[in-house]
């Protein structure tokens, strides 16, 4: 264990190292904690959106000219976003991407 080097205003205030004040070491242990699960929580959920994104480029990149025409003109004839109907479709080019990668 390390000693403390904290002068003795320091120490007689309370607002020491977590030497000569344990508690406020503590105090200050958990507030780094609490703001590391924060920064983790955030980084996961953005870590699912761009898998999501990663996804769908995927299926995408596997299109030939005239799929994406279909797919775009869908687009443009129902006004329904592009990338929910590349969500829609993503179940059924996932199992034929497998299937491919199978064979």
């Amino acid at each position: 264990m390390s000693e403390c080097n904290c002068d003795m205003r320091t120490k007689l205030v309370g607002d020491g190292c977590d030497i000569c004040n344990p508690a406020k070491g503590l105090e200050y242990a958990k507030e780094t904690i609490d703001e590391l699960r924060a920064t983790v929580a955030k980084l996961t959920a953005e870590l699912e959106g761009m898998r999501k994104k990663a996804d769908r480029y995927e299926i995408i990149r596997r299109f030939n000219a005239p799929q994406f025409a279909d797919v775009l003109k869908l687009n443009i004839s129902t006004g329904k976003p592009f990338d929910e109907i590349i969500d829609d479709l993503g179940p059924f080019y996932r199992a034929a991407i497998a299937e491919k990668e199978r064979v």
